[in-house]
């Protein structure tokens, strides 16, 4: 495909059905791997940043976004750096444009995460540049590292899903305008 970007999802539920919904198609080519060299972690929305960013196309801070739709002890998914760890996910082969509805799906303009570009290995061993989102800087804003198989409270994947959906649409149109 042309212009591919190889994301790495660390969050498990995030199935087929989940990334259709952010990136607008279905069958999108992906593969399970490792991403070497960080480790999973949660925030909660005292973590999250509280000030409006230049970048951002909302009138509110991540952690006033995050209070609001979902409360203070909702937990996020996050990582950051940390030598010797890894991470199981999925890289999805998406189009450049699809990652910017994710990039927005995930407020990243806003200061809720930041792009991480870094090196996952496939079930078949190969290397590959992928990119995805969590902490480089203000690594210590979480509330605790966490395993793989940590299982927070999670949305409702019909509310979820419908969400994405919405979100996807908003950007869409808005860039249009």
């Amino acid at each position: 495909m042309k212009n591919t970007v190889n994301f790495f999802s660390y969050v498990a539920s995030d199935d087929n059905e989940m990334m259709a919904a952010i990136f607008g198609r279905k069958n999108i080519d992906h593969e399970n791997a490792v991403l070497q060299d960080y480790e999973l972690c949660i925030q909660t929305a005292q973590n999250v940043i509280d000030k409006v960013l230049p970048a951002c196309s909302l009138p509110i801070s991540p952690r006033a976004i995050l209070t609001k739709k979902r409360g203070p002890e909702f937990e996020l998914y996050t990582i950051r750096p940390k030598k010797d760890k890894n991470i199981l996910g999925t890289i999805w082969y998406v189009t450049q444009e699809e990652y910017e509805y994710l990039r927005n799906y995930e407020l990243i303009d806003c200061g809720m995460s930041e792009d991480i570009a870094a090196t996952a290995i496939t079930e078949k061993g190969i290397k590959i540049e992928v990119q995805t989102y969590g902490l480089k800087t203000n690594v210590d804003n979480i509330t605790k590292v966490v395993e793989q198989n940590y299982v927070r409270k999670e949305i409702p994947s019909k509310e979820k899903i419908k969400s994405a959906i919405r979100i996807r649409e908003e950007f869409i149109k808005s860039r249009n305008n």
